[in-house]
Formats: C-alpha cells, sequence, structure tokens
C-alpha cells in the first residue's frame, strides 16, 4: 500500500484531500452498520438464544488476540458482522466446500500457539463432518503419567 501511494504521490496522482474524504465516507459507512445490527446482539423476545446474539457473547467473552475459525456456513455473514475481527489473521473461514476442516484447524492452531485464545464456531452439519470425536480426543488433557488402580 505505501509502495502504491508513493508511486502516485510522485507522479503527482495523489491527492491527500480526496483520501481522507474517502476515509471518512468509508468509516461513516462502517459506523452506520455496526448500529444497524447492534440491536440484533440480544436474545429474541420469547429468549431464543439467536446466532447474532451468541456471536456477539462470544465476541465479549474472548480477547483481542484470539483466533476465531468460523465454519458456520448458513451464518457466516453473521459471525462477519457481529464479530467485529479488526485484526489481520484474527477471522479464518475456508471459503471453499471442505466441511469439517475446523475442528482439527483449532486444535493444530493451538498446538501451534499454546498461549492464544482458539475458537471454532461451527454449524451441525460442519461440527458432524469434522468428526468430532477424533478432534475431542486429539484436543483431550494428557492422561496421568502413571496408574493409581492395581
Amino acid at each position: 500500500m505505501a509502495q502504491i501511494a508513493d508511486r502516485l504521490a510522485g507522479q503527482g496522482r495523489l491527492d491527500p484531500a480526496a483520501v481522507g474524504a474517502r476515509a471518512e465516507r468509508a468509516a461513516a459507512r462502517h459506523r452506520t452498520q455496526r448500529a444497524q445490527w447492534a440491536p440484533r446482539e440480544r436474545p429474541a423476545d420469547d429468549g431464543t438464544v439467536t446466532p447474532a446474539y451468541l456471536v456477539a457473547c462470544v465476541r465479549e467473552a474472548i480477547g483481542p488476540d484470539a483466533l476465531v475459525l468460523t465454519e458456520a456456513i448458513t451464518n457466516y455473514a453473521t459471525v462477519s458482522e457481529h464479530l467485529r475481527a479488526d485484526r489481520p489473521g484474527s477471522l479464518i473461514g475456508s471459503g471453499g466446500s471442505s466441511l469439517g476442516w475446523s475442528g482439527g484447524a483449532a486444535v493444530g492452531a493451538k498446538l501451534a500457539d499454546p498461549g492464544r485464545t482458539v475458537v471454532s464456531l461451527v454449524g451441525d452439519g460442519s461440527y458432524l463432518f469434522g468428526v468430532p470425536a477424533s478432534a475431542q480426543w486429539m484436543a483431550r488433557p494428557r492422561w496421568p503419567r502413571s496408574c493409581s488402580t492395581r
């Protein structure tokens, strides 16, 4: 991005006022979107937990350094809107037809960075395609080194 800006500036084609105005328009549009989405971040009138409310609760429970893997398929847009991920690499989705990848990927991400919070958001179909018994078996706590039963 800096190289592009430098090149345009060198050619006299970079108008700082136009760039600032465009950035403000984008920021205003973003603020408007967030204001429109915010009312959905609560339970339904009958107390039902909605996807938007659940994602908002996850967002509040995890820290800003968390890694979220999303395989929410039907709710990809909901996760994107309500998670409010604003750091590169903090929200990852497959973008292709690979149902079941995120359970194992979450285990791998945690092994790669044990100190980081890793969250996997999936729907029921994606969960089952991920062979959950295997992913949960891999993620289990270590077994005791010695057995006290005789």
